[in-house]
């Protein structure tokens, strides 16, 4: 099976496990396997765009409905959440072989059964990318796609029940299952969103496969990483990349009231407050997913440039440095320290903050540098770090989002995470993504120069 064409798409700032929950990713992604498969079979589909739009939201609906809560089986939950994709591509049939494209003999299971084949890849290659990821699960281990023997098991009631089609998929991987499924009591699933709590209370809680990992260390509580205090800088750092949104600048509030606004401009009602507990910290693709998935078609695509001049205007009356991050800036000058302000955000709002008088106080740390500007590839955080003549493991970074920890944590730099006092889910969120310690005030982190 070939998997390159997805392999190269998983090489981004954000992993894998989240970029599939964002339906555009999920499109280009399901396209170029569907590519590689026809150039492997010698066989061409055609693809219906509303089916896979269809597809993509019945799963993503699934996936939110049961996942589950403790973090001690998020490695069974990968899985399941394969096999649920599996399903629903059975079930919507987004493809179809393009009429007499087949080769005359159907000898291999991709020409035996080829839509199944298609999705069966891309479902099996999806997991495989998360497991390598966050698991350390050894990618390069050969699967048991083409094999035979497993193809003459897949029958109609693999395509009509979520049970069969989960368990059906999990036949590709080389490793042993940690959960049981349930027995359905009709094709539809039975027991609804209660087919992952079912399946769940067989399974077994992760356990680190890679030798070199401390025994228990997956095991680690938030209480264990996140306590509060002071936190020495190490002597080796030379650079301190802190982050615009939510730690140079207060922008949390301001974003929250502004993408609330404008979703219920566009039929999709949360409060603020809701709005913030659902985003905070995440990319904002995953604001457009979810617009798709409550209004079953896709976001319009004026709304990123409504919410840059929302998010302009409002900055201009009430956008502020964080308290206490001057001082700060100066501690750092004061240590020698080259200090850098990095962006996650959109280059119309960050641009044309730079300019107002409120945060004249940045001009010191010179231009905010893009760690995803257009037309960048890869991660922009070793591109920024490299600009300013450092290397990853003499340069820290100080972020309010999960997406600037995963790329610190891809580098292997330290990094820390910067939240309100008050916000502990989003602390929490931040110790889960990888952040060695959460700040909630700047004069926790001594220089110790």
């Amino acid at each position: 099976m070939n998997s390159a064409a997805i392999d190269k798409l998983t090489e981004t700032s954000l992993p894998t496990r989240k970029s599939v929950r964002q339906l555009r990713w999920f499109e280009t992604s399901f396209r170029a396997q569907m590519a590689a498969v026809s150039a492997q079979t010698g066989q061409h589909y055609d693809l219906s765009d509303q089916r896979l739009i269809d597809t993509f939201l019945s799963w993503h609906h699934a996936f939110d409905s049961q996942k589950p809560a403790s973090r001690m089986v998020r490695r069974a939950y990968v899985s399941f959440a394969a096999g649920m994709m599996f399903y629903e591509l059975l079930h919507k049939r987004p493809v179809s072989v393009r009429t007499g494209s087949a080769p005359a003999e159907a000898k291999t299971p991709a020409l035996m059964h080829p839509e199944a084949y298609l999705y069966a890849s891309y479902c099996h290659v999806i997991r495989q990318a998360i497991l390598g990821e966050d698991f350390w699960l050894d990618t390069n281990a050969p699967d048991r796609m083409d094999e035979i023997a497993i193809w003459q098991t897949f029958s109609k009631e693999t395509t009509q029940d979520r049970a069969a089609a989960i368990a059906f998929l999990d036949l590709f991987t080389n490793g042993s299952r940690t959960w049981a499924i349930p027995k359905m009591t009709h094709s539809q699933g039975g027991f609804g969103n209660r087919l992952w709590d079912l399946a769940a209370r067989q399974s077994d809680a992760d356990v680190p496969t890679r030798v070199d990992i401390p025994k228990g260390a997956a095991l680690r509580n938030i209480s264990d990483t996140a306590r509060l205090g002071q936190i020495q800088l190490s002597a080796a750092t030379k650079l301190v990349l802190i982050a615009f949104e939510g730690v140079a600048a207060q922008t949390d509030l301001i974003d929250s009231e502004e993408l609330s606004a404008l979703l219920n401009d566009y039929g999709v009602p949360l409060t603020p407050q809701e709005t913030r507990d659902r985003f905070s910290g995440q990319p904002l693709s995953s604001a457009l997913t979810y617009i798709a998935e409550r209004t079953g078609k896709l976001c319009p695509k004026d709304f990123l440039e409504k919410l840059d001049q929302r998010l302009v205007d409002r900055d201009t009356v009430d956008l502020a440095l964080t308290p206490g991050f001057e001082l700060f800036l100066g501690r750092l000058k004061t240590a020698n320290l080259d200090v850098a302000i990095v962006s996650h955000g959109r280059h119309r709002r960050v641009d044309a903050a730079q300019n107002l008088p409120a945060l004249s106080g940045l001009e010191s740390a010179g231009p905010i540098h893009y760690l995803d500007p257009a037309n960048r590839v890869g991660n922009g955080l070793r591109s920024t770090i490299r600009a300013r003549g450092h290397a990853p493991e003499t340069a820290i970074l100080i972020d309010a989002s999960s997406t600037g920890v995963g790329m610190a944590k891809n580098l292997s730099m330290p990094v820390f995470g910067f939240v309100d006092k008050t916000r502990i889910v989003d602390r929490n969120m931040l110790i889960c993504a990888g952040a060695q310690a959460v700040l909630v005030d700047f004069e926790e982190l001594t220089l110790g120069r």
